[in-house]
């Protein structure tokens, strides 16, 4: 019986094989025959007259194609171009009439360079990261292929792209278009290749670890050329799509293109996939395919079950005639069954001659080779399955049959994947029991991974060695041995320990103990008692210690070590020990100039506020006198200039305070009060500013606020009235024609809270998509109004948004050009359940908020003191006021604005000493002083005041408290502060405005009509004779002090002038002053610059004289 399974087994073998060849037959005679004519591919495809007229203009096509890309697209040895993309490309030569011509190019970047240069007119088998130029447009896709990724067998698992982290991968092309075709790409080695061919010959060489391509044609690359040696391992989650590229002056082509393959039937698409590709990616079998390939199967079963039971029928005849042979074919069955049973092992017999007798599976498996090709020889043919240490073999075979004794080595041989293995062999003699035939019995064992694995944790040593030794820092291993005697010994360590003791010992390990006595005693001391300490505990060491360098200099180290028990009682730590010398001084570096950018930021502070008292004082006294002048007597003409001259200072006023007003947001310096305030007040109030320029400019202002807002909210009505009226007096700035809205309206409220949405719109000139992004930013201004006379710091929109998000709003801006501007704020506020009914004084505080500027005065500027002891002071004192101003037509301005207010019971002093000796004489209901003044300064002056008052020295009133107001050109919080702290009630910026001296005198009863207008008395004309004096004085005493050479008097003269000078516009005359102090403070030029202040004076008085007797 075993004879005939054995001859079963024999003809079943063949019949498999004659079956398999039918099969591959058939499938070769359908692909010679299943292509179809080129009359076939005309489709027939109805095209207008318009398009067969471009069609037949067209010039032959120039054609660029990757030269190497098969199956998908490559050239023939005979220059024609062929594959999958050349199928399609018959269908659009035939349908459309398009002749090409192909343009050579050695690769796919080639064919891309030319492209993009103009040298090409149609990619085919393009995808939309190759690269092509802008204006390459690309068909619909005629292939859909997955991307997948390529590695060694032998390599690790890899599940995806992120597997690939810190990998070599081969990519085709540069690595910023693999990033855009593979978006989950993560961070590796990129090694550039031409081809999929170069790609995976890397991975094969090992040049690479992996390779990314798509996967009709690494499959055909990889079963031809690398088969059992690359593998593929994990999809790219990509599809790749193939299309038509098109020239951009060839563009009405491309809809003719996407015509002609969305006309392509579906059977002539698997028909090109078919001859091209692999069956193993054609997803499902055809029925008429399945019975091509069945029926000659199952004849051939037929046929084969036939003849199987007509030989199992002879043999059963003759099995009585072979009785006598059944000794030999014991023999030759326990020998075969022995081979098939030695599995996984590869074993060979061979005879006494050194031919192959026969070979197991295993052997078949790992030499490649067949038992009919091997078996009678002498040596395997050649090819896959040939020795390479044939010799050692051979003689090992040799050496068995004359000694009879077994032999074992290792050798090397090529198996069926061409790739070199290692083994170790064994070989055996095998004879028979009585005939004396013998043979020798070879097995051997595939090592080649093991001795891989042994090459490659050498490779990791060496690399471990080289990294540990090539590090910056030194690496160490220290263990602390308690028995016999408690040391520690350094186990470990690279040779950068050798250059922190310049030691020259053998091994680095003996670098220790100079490297302990390097150490200064106490940081011996600290450095042992932590290492003890880690012993006791198991916790890590972190320290950082100096030490002397051989060079002579100290040095700062950090060490960090963990601990780690060992079995024997000892602690060993593992840690590093790193320079950190450079770490430190930066780090002292770094503070020094941390205190060099705070000294810059105070220096910024104080020219901030220098600034701040520059301009105001002269400021201030602009904006009175144009308020004086403003009333009923002047003329039109006249009035028309005044109120020029006033638009133009609160213009001037208006960008000193954005700058300023930035400069605090910059510092964090903002303060927001939360006071009852009038939304619908607040609104009015911006609308009236901006009413003059809209009626001006003939546009419309729409006011629309929702029934739905509360009446009263609590916020800061100063901060907020800037916001609405900078977004205001932007709308109209930029508005030329049309109209201009603000709406105020409820979009959500609580019990507590009601959420605003404040919107200014406006069909103005609008702002561009890029300006836009920008607008928000400090010092920016759309690039159409720079330079258009629109004029502005670039400030506003910055201070508002910083003053929208202080309040925990938004604000958000949309525009469009030519079409207008919308800015919308949205801002959740508190409502004011307090009653409604207020008293004068409430409705005098609001007014006077309303007109504050924003810098701190107002009723931002009321101390809490000066709240509670309002009435007191008009109780216990007359309306006395005593006006404290060192410059004289600054007094004299204060003054006229009092007396047009009903106040004519007005003293004046000119220092803080005068005001304080004429306090201590009179009976005075308030005080107004300047900040900085001689002799005595405002602070000063409040600050003996107050104490006079607690003292009750003044006049045996114990119970007398002034109001103190101070006037003051720095509008810093400290400067408030400072003013708070000394005793002052209230607290303004330079220049106090009519309506703010008003509210002022209300609030503490000094005044009784809220609406008392200016005096009529009151011209311009009448300042100009005190001013002449007053310049006159001051030229006399700027002599004297430079006669005497009293430089600190000079320069408080021209400090004088140049403020009086720029309050009533002489130009000449403040520039003169000015340059006259910068002379002063660098001791250069100063007789000169007395000259010039002088002539400037003069020149000054001799035109006021003039003007007068005119």
């Amino acid at each position: 019986m075993a004879a005939v399974r054995a001859g079963v087994w024999r003809i079943g073998r063949g019949l498999a094989a004659c079956a398999l060849a039918a099969a591959a037959l058939l499938g070769c005679s359908q692909r010679e025959h299943g292509a179809p004519s080129s009359a076939a591919r005309d489709l027939r495809l109805p095209l207008s007259q318009a398009d067969r007229d471009y069609l037949e203009s067209l010039p032959p096509l120039r054609l660029g194609v990757d030269p190497h890309w098969a199956p998908m697209a490559f050239v023939d040895p005979q220059g024609h171009i062929d594959g999958i993309s050349a199928d399609y490309l018959d269908f659009l030569k035939s349908t459309l009439g398009i002749r090409f011509r192909l343009v050579p190019t050695r690769s796919w970047g080639e064919t891309i360079r030319l492209a993009n240069e103009g040298r090409i007119d149609i990619v085919i088998a393009a995808s939309q990261f190759d690269g092509l130029a802008p204006g390459f447009g690309l068909s619909t896709p005629y292939v859909r292929y997955p991307l997948v990724i390529v590695t060694r067998e032998a390599a690790p698992f890899i599940g995806s792209l992120q597997d690939l982290e810190g990998g070599q991968v081969a990519i085709v092309g540069d690595v910023q278009t693999a990033r855009l075709r593979f978006p989950g790409l993560p961070s590796v080695h990129a090694v550039t290749v031409g081809s999929a061919e170069d790609g995976l010959n890397a991975v094969a060489q090992g040049r690479a670890f992996a390779y990314i391509g798509n996967l009709g044609v690494i499959d055909r690359i990889v079963r031809e050329r690398y088969a059992g040696t690359l593998r593929v391992a994990a999809p790219a989650d990509r599809v790749q799509e193939l299309s038509f590229g098109v020239a951009p002056q060839f563009a009405p082509l491309l809809p003719l293109i996407d015509r002609v393959l969305s006309e392509i039937p579906e059977i002539e698409r698997e028909r090109i996939q078919n001859s091209w590709l692999s069956s193993r990616f054609t997803f499902g079998v055809a029925p008429r395919t399945l019975w091509l390939v069945l029926t000659p199967l199952g004849a051939v079963t037929l046929v084969f079950l036939a003849l199987l039971s007509f030989n199992m029928l002879r043999l059963r005849k003759e099995v009585s005639h072979r009785r006598r042979t059944e000794r030999e074919l014991v023999f030759e069955t326990r020998f075969k069954a022995l081979l098939m049973d030695t599995v996984p092992i590869p074993v060979c017999v061979k005879d006494p001659d050194g031919r192959y007798v026969a070979v197991n599976p295993a052997y078949e498996q790992a030499m490649g080779v067949r038992s009919e090709h091997v078996v009678g020889k002498i040596l395997p043919p050649p090819g896959p399955g040939r020795e390479l240490d044939v010799d050692v073999f051979a003689q090992a075979a040799r050496a068995v049959l004359e000694t009879g004794r077994p032999a074992q080595g290792e050798l090397r041989y090529r198996g069926h994947d061409d790739t070199t293995h290692e083994a170790v062999y064994w070989v055996r003699l095998c004879s028979g029991e009585d005939d004396g035939r013998a043979a020798v019995l070879c097995a051997f064992v595939d090592v080649s991974e093991l001795r891989r694995m042994e090459r490659r944790e050498l490779e990791h040593k060496r690399r471990l060695v080289e990294l540990t030794q090539a590090l910056p820092s030194v690496v160490f291993q220290l263990r602390f041995r308690r028995a016999p005697r408690p040391r520690f010994e350094l186990i470990f360590a690279n040779r950068r320990a050798d250059a922190l003791v310049r030691s020259h010992d053998t091994h680095a390990t003996d670098a220790f103990a100079p490297f302990v006595r390097a150490l200064d005693p106490a940081q011996r001391i600290r450095l042992t008692k932590m290492f003890l300490r880690s012993a006791r505990l198991l916790e890590r060491v972190r320290a950082e210690f100096m030490l002397d360098m051989p060079d002579g200099r100290l040095a700062w180290f950090h060490v960090e070590a963990e601990p780690r028990l060992r079995e024997d009682g000892s602690v060993q730590w593992n840690g590093y020990l790193h320079d950190v010398t450079e770490a430190k001084e930066s780090h002292a570096a770094l503070i020094d100039a941390k205190h060099e950018a705070e000294e810059a930021a105070r220096a910024r502070d104080a020219f901030i506020a220098t600034v701040s008292h520059e301009l105001r004082t002269p400021m201030s006294g602009i904006i009175g006198i144009l308020q004086l002048l403003d009333h009923d007597a002047l003329a039109d003409d006249d009035r028309r200039l005044v109120e020029m001259a006033g638009n133009a200072a609160e213009l001037l006023l208006r960008i000193l305070n954005d700058i300023l007003d930035f400069a605090k947001s910059e510092n964090g310096e903002f303060s927001l009060e939360s006071a009852p305030i009038c939304i619908a007040e607040i609104v009015e109030r911006a609308a009236g500013f901006v009413a003059p320029e809209i009626e001006r400019k003939g546009l419309r202002l729409h006011v629309h606020i929702s029934r739905a807002v509360a009446p009263r909210h609590l916020g800061d009505m100063q901060r907020l009235g800037q916001v609405l009226l900078n977004l205001l007096g932007n709308a109209v700035k930029f508005t030329e024609r049309g109209a201009v809205s603000l709406t105020v309206e409820a979009l959500g409220e609580t019990a507590a809270s009601q959420t605003l949405c404040l919107r200014v719109a406006d069909t103005g000139i609008g702002i561009s998509p890029d300006d836009q992004a920008c607008l928000f930013s400090p010092f920016s201004q759309a690039r159409g109004t720079v330079g258009s006379g629109y004029g502005g710091t670039g400030l506003g929109l910055t201070i508002c948004r910083r003053l929208i998000e202080r309040m925990g709003g938004a604000i958000a801006l949309e525009s469009a050009l030519g079409q207008g501007t919308t800015v919308t704020v949205t801002l959740d506020l508190p409502i004011d359940c307090t009653p409604l009914a207020a008293d004068a004084d409430a409705d005098a505080d609001a007014d006077a908020d309303a007109d504050a500027d924003g810098h701190g005065h107002g009723h931002g500027g009321i101390s809490p003191q000066a709240e509670a002891a309002a009435p007191r002071a008009s109780e216990s004192a007359a309306r006395r006021v005593l006006l404290v101003e060192d410059q004289l037509i600054n007094r004299e301005v204060l003054r006229r604005q009092l007396a047009s207010l009903s106040v004519v019971d007005c003293d004046l002093a000119e220092d803080g000493a005068q005001a304080l000796e004429a306090y201590e004489q009179g009976d005075y209901a308030m005080v107004i002083t300047d900040c900085a003044m001689p002799l005595l300064d405002g602070l000063a002056l409040v600050g003996r005041i107050r104490r006079r008052e607690r003292d009750g020295a003044v006049e045996g009133d114990p119970g007398r408290r002034t109001v103190l107001v101070v006037l003051t050109a720095d509008a810093t919080a400290q400067k408030r502060e400072a003013c708070f702290d000394a005793g002052a009630d209230e607290v303004f910026v330079k220049p106090l405005s009519i309506e703010q001296l008003r509210a002022l005198l209300v609030r503490h009863r000094l005044t009784d009509s809220c609406n008392a207008g200016f005096a009529d008395a009151l011209v311009h004309d009448e300042l100009w004779q005190p001013l002449c004096r007053t310049l006159a004085a001051d030229l006399n005493a700027l002599l004297a002090s430079s006669s005497k050479g009293d430089s600190d008097r000079m320069h408080e003269v021209a400090h004088a002038i140049a403020g009086t000078a720029a309050w009533f516009q002489l130009r000449a005359v403040a520039d003169a002053a000015v340059r006259l102090q910068e002379a002063l403070a660098q001791r250069q030029g100063v007789q000169a610059a007395v000259r010039a202040l002088s002539a400037a004076i003069e020149r000054a008085i001799a035109q006021a004289c003039s003007s007068e007797s005119e």
